[in-house]
């Protein structure tokens, strides 16, 4: 990723990022015989472990590098989505004491700009980072939090005053080109709020509204509705170019089968490892210490089994008693 980033070519990084993480190299159960590298594994936790020599420890720092150097990637290809869940990855390592790091405050400032640039608002907190560790933070990202305000208020003047004063922070931080997007974004969605409230409206009006020039106000909303940026049409009355907003149609792209059909095998594939990661966890001393001490009844070797093991159907068909016995 570091060299795709450096030739300014984060695409070719798109193959392997868009395959997820379901687990990391684990260390050997204790008093659990692994099982051998040339046995057929389902999963590939099965194999690749801190034992197997076929990867080296990874570290926290090295995992926060990944998710962040991928957000990068994702935030250059525009696909803003997936950018937010890499750099909530990085947000949502546990810390100790609540202690914070140079790759989760850069998560967070690159986090706040670009809900601006997906929604239009800042993406609301996560509930899986410590919120200690939000406020250590967030002391540290001041002149985001200030920028993210004027966006809200959709204060093009306090926006840009906000960028004016804190240019070396933005240069400092490697953020001055999405912040120079943001500024972009706020007008596009000054002309989206419009639409809530007008009809149609002179072009003139909008750019007294944008700080535009009418050429460069015409350029904006030709390209956001090439883009799908906003439902509108421009038209020509009296010499004068009039911007009507069409009715708002709402299209849900994972309605599609193909949408459909890839979650389905995404949460085919993560259901496999979660029941991996419950079948490891049940072999450690931890769970069975844990299974003792909230144990209420003496139900003898039967009490460790796994629930899910212990049910059964009956046989279809015949009786059930029959059953047993002829067995």
């Amino acid at each position: 990723m570091h060299v795709c980033l450096a030739l300014s070519l984060p695409r070719q990084a798109l193959p392997l990022l868009d395959n997820d993480i379901y687990c990391l190299p684990a260390d050997p159960t204790r008093g659990i015989d692994e099982r051998l590298l040339c046995a057929d594994h389902e999963l590939s936790c099965g194999y690749i472990t801190t034992t197997s020599g076929i990867t080296d420890k990874i570290t926290v720092a090295e995992i926060q590098e990944y998710y962040l150097l991928g957000a990068f990637v994702y935030i250059g290809v525009r696909n803003y989505e997936r950018a937010r869940l890499f750099l909530e990855m990085v947000l949502s390592v546990p810390t100790t004491n609540s202690a914070v790091n140079p790759y989760m405050v850069e998560a967070y400032k690159k986090l706040q700009i670009l809900g601006l640039l997906a929604q239009g608002n800042p993406f609301p907190s996560s509930h899986l980072m410590d919120q200690a560790s939000a406020k250590v933070i967030q002391s540290l990202s001041k002149p985001y939090d200030a920028l993210v305000e004027a966006f809200k208020n959709r204060d093009l003047q306090k926006f840009h005053a906000e960028i004016d004063v804190a240019d070396k922070v933005w240069e400092k931080d490697g953020n001055l080109g999405i912040v120079t997007e943001a500024a972009e974004a706020l007008r596009r969605f000054r002309v989206i709020d419009l639409a809530s409230t007008y009809a149609a409206l002179p072009v003139d009006r909008v750019a007294t509204h944008l700080s535009l020039s009418p050429q460069a106000t015409l350029q904006l909303l030709n390209n956001m509705i090439t883009l799908g940026h906003v439902q509108a049409s421009i038209s020509s009355s009296d010499g004068a170019s009039i911007l009507r907003f069409q009715a708002q149609q709402k299209h849900v792209a994972d309605a599609t089968e193909e949408a459909v059909a890839a979650q389905v095998k995404k949460i085919e594939a993560l259901s496999a490892f979660v029941k991996e990661a419950d079948r490891r966890l049940a072999l450690t001393k931890e769970y069975m210490d844990y299974v003792r001490r909230n144990k209420k009844t003496d139900g003898g070797a039967a009490s460790f089994e796994d629930p899910m093991e212990m049910s059964w159907d009956a046989p279809p068909g015949g009786d059930v008693d029959e059953d047993i016995m002829a067995g």
